[in-house]
């Protein structure tokens, strides 16, 4: 399942580029860093889930860690660690394609041992 950055919030799913989620960070790591990611590292990328109750539509937000289990050119291709808990559009082991502006942080070693 390849999910694209969703500039108008029209998909249903999609992760968002990590400069636009600036405010939620103290620190997103520079894009040479996010740039060198290898199979077997672990990111965190956000998703928007687009959802509706019987008055409105409404859009959630979840960081999800993904780890990365392909390199191309082109960006990252990586499998979904947990699933998210406000859609069940995804489940975990799902197929990300992203691209390094999309990882806001990159989990460390100690934060994999959890």
């Amino acid at each position: 399942m390849k999910l694209e950055e969703d500039r108008t919030l029209g998909n249903s799913m999609a992760p968002r580029s990590a400069i636009a989620m600036r405010r939620t960070f103290n620190f997103v790591p520079p894009l040479a860093e996010r740039s060198r990611m290898k199979s077997g590292d672990r990111v965190d990328l956000f998703f928007l889930f687009r959802g509706h109750d019987q008055h409105w539509l409404y859009i959630q937000s979840e960081r999800l860690p993904v780890t990365v289990r392909e390199v191309s050119p082109s960006g990252y291709l990586g499998t979904l660690d947990t699933a998210p808990v406000s859609s069940t559009v995804l489940s975990a082991g799902a197929s990300i394609f992203f691209e390094p502006r999309h990882i806001p942080s990159v989990l460390s070693d100690e934060t994999r041992k959890v």
